[in-house]
């Protein structure tokens, strides 16, 4: 860190001090072994680990009757030999029993005597109580340790001891665990500001010579000796071992123990009820990590531990005296100089640490404490305001495996090496819509990227190519250099010349409208992904508005310049290298272009112009592409690719408005869907379409729970009339019905249409619309299938200034035939001669530009 930087948070740490937040305690917390250092929460939720340790039942004989013992179970035998109390539910039932094997009396809960016996067979039931009944009993201590703590073995009562594990006994070793620490300062067997602290564990997790049976070794090594000790004392019932999960430290992969440590701590749990009112005056996103998990976690958020005791981080500010009763706080590099007489330009702990300054209360030398601290800012604490207005919530990336991406895991994929293979914009697009944007976490996968360049790029790309070779086929056919002409643009719109023309300029409208209203509230995850549909739309849509005008050009033009300046912020590689190709295309040569226009990042987002907007074609063509959609699923499931023309194409729907939208636009449906005929119909009993009702269980199982069954099949009995009674209890707020006293939405059924009956149409539906597919194919049909398969074999530029000469072998199969029958019109599509290889007289190899063998 630099030294300005931590000179900073000094100052906030000091005025944090002088408002009476800081102060010295001690904490349970996480503990790492190997780097000898307390861990935040976080830190040592970082690397959990699937491992197998020790589980032991012990007994604890109560001193009033020794012949009693209450059974405890740990999976932690090496904290044993702390204990200091056992805790119960006090609501819970327990139960005094036999075991008719040992011929001892045990007390455990009763809903876990399956964990201490496989048959019921195994003790007889003496006495049963609540856990309250045993509250305060004294029993025999475990081990010769700690005797003289006269508050100590005896039994306590509270609601975190559940029947989940165990015996329903648990041991507490309060200066090693979290619960147990709260239940003995609540029950007074210790005092959280006096008394002393029963910590016998030195830095690096060894037994010190309090605990003399065990002095000198690692807590988790000593195990099998605290285990073996147990046993010969003869308070060990059972034992066994266990899989679980268990925290390791992500520095040195040593696990985690959780010990009590002293800390210098940050007043928090006062300042709650602030800390939620400054929450709400922010804007986060998404919404609900503000509303839910982070208000959640300031309601139950504690006193903030600050200290650490390695070198990372930023040395603590505090000068203390031997006796620990004169304190100086410092809160800069010039104010150290002044108290200690030393002049440093560095605060690290190596350069601080030799500092000491003198005791104005005659207690000799003021010196460091050792401790080192990780970056904490309370604007609530020091300014009580918010620290910032608005926050994106990002999620964490993981590796494939799930696990977080870590060198020594070798679980990821080095990042330069995605940028060199797919550019950065494929990755900085990919991450933006995933699922990390929503505050989620994502499982890195190399195909997300290339799916980027696939479905997003190359389509973006392919549009630019069009528009190029399209400028070069106006150039060649009619001598015009293409320059584009906004004023001309804006003109002939009025005109309204092209449906789609206008249709894609409106569009476009809307969608800056909406790009502008979502980065306002900082939705990234809307964002991009209208623009992303915005390309296909681009992509499939465009090539029907180029007829060989310059309006067309110009308006293809318009879309990837506006489409150039929405995708800069995300792809700023990519929109800088189309922007610069659009911008040979203007009026404006380079050497008399302004700043402004040399890039696209020094462009503003466009502002939409609403005098372009027509609601009316933008619905209509949603309409036809919702039904051009509904066609090619339908041609997809009797797989009949497009190339293959099909009779007709029926389109149903109730509201007759909604037809002559669709009317006025029949041709598009008719290329777009490669049919001869579109018929439009406001009845579907007409053409035998029938309806089924089926239960959606992701949303209806959620409501009925164990009566899913019996509703689905209502549900699926269902006839034509009683689903269109269903459905027109729709048009309002309330359920659609009730069965079995369960509400039925909307979402809960689906609607399927089909044709009950044999014919030559297939039926589908969506949003009120059903479309009928002719998927049969007569002889004419097939050939035109053939032509386009010959056609676009050729894979040509508009521009390209060639002969085809083609050979089929057999020479008596079906392509042949329609090759030699349909020369004119093959030669009509390509705009290229096209000859049978037989024909070239003096063939010179030098002469082929391609050869493809099919």
């Amino acid at each position: 860190m630099y030294p300005w930087f931590m000179e900073s948070v000094w100052s906030i740490f000091k005025q944090l001090y002088e408002k009476g937040f800081v102060y010295r305690g001690f904490k349970v917390m996480p503990y790492s072994m190997g780097c000898c250092t307390p861990l935040s929460n976080f830190e040592a939720g970082q690397n959990y680990k699937d491992v197998t340790d020790p589980a032991v039942w012990v007994s604890f004989p109560l001193l009033d009757d020794p012949t009693v013992k209450l059974i405890a179970w740990t999976t932690t035998p090496w904290t044993l030999p702390f204990n200091l109390a056992l805790c119960l539910n006090p609501n819970s039932v327990y139960v005094k029993i036999l075991d008719k094997m040992k011929n001892e009396i045990f007390i455990v809960m009763e809903k876990c005597l399956s964990e201490l016996y496989n048959k019921p067979d195994g003790y007889q039931i003496l006495e049963s109580f609540k856990g309250s009944h045993l509250k305060e009993m004294h029993y025999v201590p475990l081990f010769p340790y700690f005797t003289n703590v006269k508050t100590a073995f005896r039994v306590l009562c509270d609601d975190y001891v559940t029947e989940n594990n165990g015996t329903g006994v648990v041991h507490q070793a309060p200066f090693f665990g979290e619960d147990d620490y709260r239940v003995c300062v609540a029950n007074g067997v210790i005092s959280k500001d006096t008394g002393p602290v029963i910590c016998p564990i030195d830095a690096q997790c060894r037994f010190t010579d309090e605990v003399k049976d065990f002095q000198g070794q690692n807590v988790k090594d000593a195990e099998k000796l605290i285990i073996k000790y147990l046993k010969e004392a003869k308070r060990l019932v059972h034992q066994s071992v266990v899989r679980h999960s268990y925290p390791f430290c992500s520095r040195s992969d040593t696990p985690l123990i959780y010990r009590a440590v002293s800390s210098w701590f940050i007043r928090v749990e006062d300042m709650v009820d602030r800390l939620l009112a400054n929450n709400s005056k922010t804007y986060w996103v998404p919404n609900s990590i503000k509303e839910k998990r982070f208000a959640n976690w300031l309601r139950d958020t504690h006193d903030c531990a600050i200290s650490r005791y390695r070198y990372w981080g930023n040395p603590i500010p505090l000068w203390i005296s031997d006796d620990g009763h004169e304190i100086v706080c410092v809160g800069s590099m010039e104010e150290l100089k002044q108290l200690s007489g030393v002049s440093v330009d560095d605060i690290h702990r190596e350069i601080v640490d030799e500092i000491t300054i003198p005791s104005r209360l005659g207690k000799g030398l003021l010196r460091r404490v050792p401790d080192v601290f990780l970056i904490v800012v309370i604007s609530t604490a020091l300014f009580d305001q918010p620290p910032f207005k608005n926050l994106i919530v990002n999620g964490i990336v993981s590796g494939t495996d799930g696990k977080k991406l870590a060198k020594k895991e070798k679980n990821y994929i080095d990042p330069t090496i995605i940028c060199d293979k797919y550019g950065t914009d494929a990755l900085r697009l990919f991450l933006i819509t995933s699922p990390v944007i929503h505050g989620e976490s994502l499982k890195f996968d190399e195909k997300g990227v290339q799916n980027i360049l696939k479905d997003v790029f190359l389509p973006w790309y392919n549009a630019l190519c069009l528009l190029i070779q399209s400028c070069d086929q106006l150039k060649i056919d009619k001598k015009i250099n293409f320059i584009y002409d906004e004023k001309g643009l804006y003109s002939s719109m009025s005109l309204n010349i092209n449906v789609m023309d206008t249709w894609i300029v409106s569009y476009t409208q809307t969608l800056i409208d909406f790009v502008k209203q979502e980065m306002d509230a900082y939705r990234l995850y809307t964002v991009v992904p209208r623009l992303i549909k915005y390309i296909d739309v681009l992509t499939n849509w465009v090539k029907t508005i180029l007829e060989d005008c310059i309006f067309s050009l110009n308006v293809l033009f318009y879309i990837l310049l506006t489409m150039a300046k929405l995708m800069a912020p995300f792809t700023p590689f990519l929109a800088e290298y189309m922007y610069q190709i659009l911008r040979k295309l203007t009026s404006q040569s380079t050497s008399s272009s302004s700043e402004q226009e040399l890039s696209v990042h020094f462009q503003m987002i466009p502002k939409s112009d609403h005098s372009l907007v027509n609601k009316n074609i933008e619905r209509a063509i949603v309409a036809v592409q919702t039904v051009i959609g509904l066609g090619r699923a339908v041609r997809e499931r009797k797989i009949v690719p497009m190339k293959y023309s099909l009779p007709e194409f029926v389109v149903i729907h109730k509201d007759l408005s909604v037809l002559k939208d669709i009317e006025s636009l029949e041709h598009f449906i008719r290329e777009g869907l490669n049919v001869r005929k579109v018929t439009l119909s406001q009845d579907r009993e007409l053409y035998g379409v029938e309806m089924r009702a089926e239960s959606n269980y992701s949303t209806l199982g959620k409501k009925a729970g164990v009566k899913i069954e019996s509703i689905t099949q209502q549900i699926r009995e269902m006839s034509n009339s009683d689903i269109k009674k269903l459905l027109s209890n729709g048009q309002d707020e309330s359920p659609l019905t009730i069965i079995d006293e369960v509400p039925i939405e909307s979402e809960d059924v689906h609607i399927v249409y089909y044709i009950a009956k044999q014919t030559r149409f297939e039926a589908t539906a969506e949003q009120e619309f059903v479309v009928l597919l002719d998927y049969t194919a007569d002889a004419s049909l097939n050939n035109e299938g053939l032509i386009h398969e010959i056609t676009s074999r050729a894979k040509l530029n508009p521009t390209d200034d060639i002969t085809i000469y083609y050979s089929v072998e057999p020479q008596t199969s079906e392509i042949a035939r329609i090759a030699s029958e349909q020369q004119d019109e093959i030669e009509a599509i390509l705009r290229k001669p096209f000859v049978s290889l037989s024909n070239l007289m003096n063939r010179d190899d030098n002469n082929v530009v391609i050869s493809e063998r099919c």
